[in-house]
């Protein structure tokens, strides 16, 4: 089994190495003061180009790829994922109470409407298996797809010849329970296999549909994909390159596909046609029936068991209400219990015959008084209205106060007008999946873009203002770079915003070439054009610095050079390496690119350091003589290129940590990883703004300039690579439009801790479709009365 290689030491290593080299280089500066100038400045930039030469050398040999001499990593990295998995599952079902109470009958039966073939072409007509049966399983007959429980739902995925099941039915059925309950079933029986046996059965993984577009992208990239960002760990180096690329194309990993009917309605016909054209893994798909009904006019799933959920009866839905009690059952829930065994046909007893408003019922009424109400003589004349009662007490309930508990932080108006502004976003985007790092975009677009103006003013200002200093000994020169600083500040933050609004669109799409991302035209269009006002705000810097002799050809030549130099570098590593912006977190995003475990990577990060080794050397150049301005360019090339390589060092995933990232753990992480990467970056810019400033003006005014261009470049690189930053910030605009708190988090995980929403991953969820659905109509009147 090959050994993990420890990507997070090589960053500290390098970084030591590049301390050194600046170390060093001032010395020689410092004894250049008192013997020949050129003479030592000369052999201190062949110092400068031996050391980072040798160093890259160093990290491409490092870079090598592995070559795996173990026959069972895969095997290896399938029981990883499957105790990953079997863990996030747990979890859920634990906070979905799907175990404790004893679980809500379910039963299905072979679907009576059209939606698949015959049963013969599930279990298999052509003579030779299409999936083998799993280990420890017994093929699946025409009995045992007529009909069954969820234990029955586990046994139909291990034994069918297909390997196809569509699970459907109507809102609040069961589907999910069923999914999570059958993943859970299937872990448990690959656990008690003997590593033979298991190395041979596919791990079930349960991922929603959100974000998959199947014109623009086949089912193996999106998996392979989602794998990556929710499983980081399969990135690391223990399993060498493409891990999860390697368990789909190995029929290792089993779909478990929720969601189907959130797919957009023109794109449910398409995406049920790339589901069909797949046979290499086994797959469940989840989806309600009528969106089917409609999508299976554009073809079927082939060889696909189609089982729709039952109702509850009212006999067992009595039953378990009558479970889920103190024994003996207290009066007024016997008389509820009474009623649906004694009146099935009545509107409450219609309403309880399915899980949702069962344990709507079980969860939202702790008085006695409110279950006799409930019973209260024509109350309700139908079961949607029922149903709307249901749903609208989940706050009520949720926010109640509670003798011996603390007072509650967010009162129920509070939690009512914030969770309906969550649900209503969240509706008009179509999507049913809360990330918090996507809040901050909801806020007026007058108020979103501060944050990466501000972000953008602070660093681009101080650098033009510290490249100002170290051409000119003079302080006042500062005022141009502020300047400049506001121009980028701005001009960027109007860029970003045109980008993110391209994005919500769904226009950032086109590809220049194969492999490159969706996004890749977009960054580099914001990239160019934020360097070429950026680069010409820092000219009429210089410009204004040299005077009106020298200005106007410095201003052409740094100004146009140093855009388009300045706009191709950051365009290309916008598009390559940090990927969807304001996306996700940087350990979310791009997966099939893994920071500097990539040769793409580095040679970014060269690429990187060469441009802006070019910028400088024409700054200082232009200003202080061609040689101050080679020291220069070498000095800023060489510390901005491994800047890049230590940052993308440093985010690498670690074989050891097999959770998937709740949302708790990714803000956490991502504010953590935002505050090292400033302090690299910090760090590395002190270092390359001293020695080029040392180089030019000595040793004192080296370190001057470097400790006020790393302060004032680190800490806005943090806040602005850092999502949990911004987002908080995001949160603040909200709180200043009354729209949502400015401790978004907490309120968030309140909420998941009062049952509201639930964890899917790294995003939340309402506790059900059909809660976002009300809070979402609710909050829409109240703001239309307002």
């Amino acid at each position: 089994m090959p050994r993990e290689k420890n990507w997070r030491v090589w960053p500290l290593i390098g970084l030591v190495i590049v301390v050194a080299l600046a170390a060093s280089a001032l010395a020689s500066v410092a004894v250049s003061r008192d013997s020949s100038p050129i003479g030592d400045d000369v052999q201190t930039v062949t110092s400068v180009l031996a050391v980072t030469g040798g160093l890259v050398l160093w990290l491409w040999t490092r870079l090598r790829p592995e070559v795996l001499t173990s026959a069972d990593v895969m095997a290896r990295a399938s029981d990883a994922l499957a105790k990953a998995v079997q863990g996030q599952w747990i979890r859920a079902a634990n906070e979905r109470r799907l175990q404790h109470p004893a679980p809500i009958a379910i039963r299905w039966r072979w679907a009576q409407r059209g939606v698949t073939g015959p049963a013969s072409e599930a279990l298999g007509t052509a003579g030779y298996a299409r999936f083998d049966v799993l280990p420890g399983m017994t093929a699946a007959t025409p009995d045992t797809v007529m009909q069954g429980d969820i234990p029955d739902i586990f046994r139909l995925y291990g034994g069918l010849d297909s390997g196809r099941v569509l699970l459907l039915g109507d809102p609040g059925t069961g589907k999910s329970a069923a999914a999570i309950l059958t993943v859970l079933n299937a872990l448990k029986q690959r656990q008690h296999l003997d590593e033979p046996q298991r190395a041979r059965v596919p791990v079930p993984v349960l991922l929603t549909a959100q974000g998959w577009d199947p014109r623009r992208q086949r089912l193996h990239e999106w998996l392979v994909i989602r794998l990556n960002a929710e499983y980081a760990f399969l990135r690391s180096g223990m399993y060498g390159q493409n891990a999860a690329t390697r368990l789909v194309e190995s029929g290792l990993v089993a779909l478990v596909l929720d969601g189907f009917d959130e797919i957009a309605d023109e794109l449910r016909p398409v995406a049920l046609r790339a589901l069909d054209e797949q046979a290499t893994f086994r797959m469940m798909v989840l989806t309600r029936t009528g969106e089917l009904v409609e999508a299976v006019a554009g073809g079927h799933l082939h060889g696909a068991a189609a089982l729709e959920l039952l109702p509850v009866p009212a006999t067992e839905a009595a039953d378990y209400l009558t479970r889920s009690q103190v024994h003996p059952t207290p009066p007024a829930w016997q008389r509820l219990v009474e009623h649906l065994q004694g009146t099935p046909e009545s509107a409450v007893s219609s309403a309880l015959d399915n899980p949702l408003m069962l344990t709507l019922v079980r969860d939202t009424f702790p008085t006695p008084a409110e279950v006799d109400d409930l019973l209260t003589p024509g109350r309700f004349a139908s079961r949607a209205e029922v149903e709307v009662h249901l749903l609208g007490r989940v706050l009520a309930a949720a926010y109640r106060s509670r003798p011996g508990q603390r007072p509650n932080s967010y009162s129920l108006d509070q939690a009512s007008r914030w969770l309906g502004y969550l649900a209503a976003e969240m509706s008009r985007r179509n999507t049913r999946d809360l990330a918090w790092w996507q809040i901050r975009r909801w806020a007026p677009a007058s108020l979103r873009s501060i944050p990466d103006v501000v972000a953008s003013s602070i660093g681009y200002g101080v650098t033009v203002s510290v490249l100002l200093v170290i051409a000119f000994d003079a302080g006042s020169r500062v005022a141009a770079g502020i300047g400049a600083g506001l121009v980028n500040g701005i001009t960027t933050g109007m860029l970003l915003e045109w980008q993110d609004r391209r994005r919500d669109a769904g226009h950032s799409r086109l590809r220049l070439l194969r492999g490159c991302p969706p996004n890749f035209v977009d960054s580099l269009t914001v990239g160019l054009a934020s360097g070429l006002l950026s680069g010409l705000a820092g000219g009429v810097a210089v410009g204004f610095a040299l005077g009106l002799g020298r200005g106007p050809v410095t201003l052409l030549v740094v100004g146009v050079g140093a855009a388009l130099a300045f706009g191709l570098a950051c365009g290309s590593t916008e598009a390559i390496l940090v990927g969807r912006r304001n996306s996700s977190p940087r350990y979310l995003q791009n997966p099939r690119l893994g920071g500097i475990v990539s040769r793409k990577n580095l040679l970014v990060a060269i690429g990187f350091g060469i441009v802006f080794g070019l910028v400088s050397l024409l700054a200082v150049g232009l200003t202080s003589g061609p040689l101050a301005g080679l020291i220069s360019g070498l000095a800023v090339g060489a510390f901005a290129g491994l800047a890049l390589g230590l940052l993308n060092g440093l985010v690498q995933p670690s074989a050891q940590t097999l959770s998937p990232m709740d949302p708790v753990t990714s803000w956490r992480r991502d504010r953590q990883s935002g505050i090292v990467e400033g302090v690299i970056y910090g760090l590395s810019t002190l270092l390359m703004f001293g020695l080029a400033g040392g180089l030019v003006d000595g040793i004192a005014t080296g370190l001057g300039v470097g400790l006020v261009a790393g302060l004032g470049i680190g800490l806005p690189f943090a806040f602005s690579v850092s999502q949990s930053w911004l987002a908080t910030f995001g949160f603040v605009m909200l709180r200043c439009a009354g729209l949502f708190p400015w401790q978004g988090m907490r309120f968030l995980e309140d909420a998941r801790a009062r049952g509201v929403l639930r964890t899917v991953g790294s995003v939340y969820q309402f506790r059900h479709a059909r809660l976002q659905d009300e809070l979402s109509l609710s909050y829409q009147r109240d703001v239309t009365r307002r």
